[in-house]
């Protein structure tokens, strides 16, 4: 029984999860053709990770999960 509850509790957790990385990608799909300020502090909030892939290719790690390329130029 303890077994089953742990996997529905997994299970909720994944689904939470994917609810938020969702919401995060439609705010940003959202965001992408729209002037915006710049904050330093949300950006860090948001961000685990930047890495260069090419001179104008990056790849950008979400710390909620999922990843995104962008290309520069």
């Amino acid at each position: 029984m303890a077994k089953l509850e742990a996997a529905q509790a997994e299970e909720r957790h994944s689904e939470n999860e994917q609810a938020m990385r969702e919401e995060v990608f439609t705010k940003l799909d959202q965001l992408r053709h729209c002037p915006i300020e710049w904050d330093d502090v949300v950006v860090r909030q948001m961000i685990e990770c930047v890495r260069v892939l090419s001179k104008d290719r990056l790849r950008i790690s979400f710390r909620i999960g999922g990843e995104m390329e962008v290309e520069l130029g």
